[in-house]
């Protein structure tokens, strides 16, 4: 799951670990440094480099960090959230949650 070397670098700089990203951002993945079968294994699930998911509950206080990926939502161990790195596209409003902002529900 991880990005050959010097590709995509300048995307990679701007990547945190899932376990840094607030609840309502939206992200793609840019690599994974996870041993083969957990990679495999989350592969299975649809979580893999390149994919574009949305943190439905932040990891926090040794917490799992939610995640969704089209209709799949999955549950990562704070440990497995910290070695995946994604670049945040689209980071949640910060308005009352009336919407007050105006922006698109998502």
């Amino acid at each position: 799951m991880a990005a050959p070397p010097n590709q995509n670098q300048g995307r990679i700089q701007n990547a945190r670990p899932l376990s840094e990203l607030r609840a309502g951002d939206r992200a793609i993945v840019q690599e994974a440094n996870l041993d083969a079968e957990h990679a495999a294994t989350l592969a299975a699930m649809g979580l893999c480099a390149s994919c574009e998911l949305t943190i439905c509950r932040a990891s926090g206080r040794g917490s799992p960090c939610i995640v969704q990926i089209d209709a799949t939502r999955l549950g990562l161990a704070p440990e497995v959230a910290q070695q995946i790195l994604a670049t945040v596209i689209t980071k949640p409003c910060d308005c009352p949650p009336e919407g007050s902002c105006g922006q698109q529900p998502r």
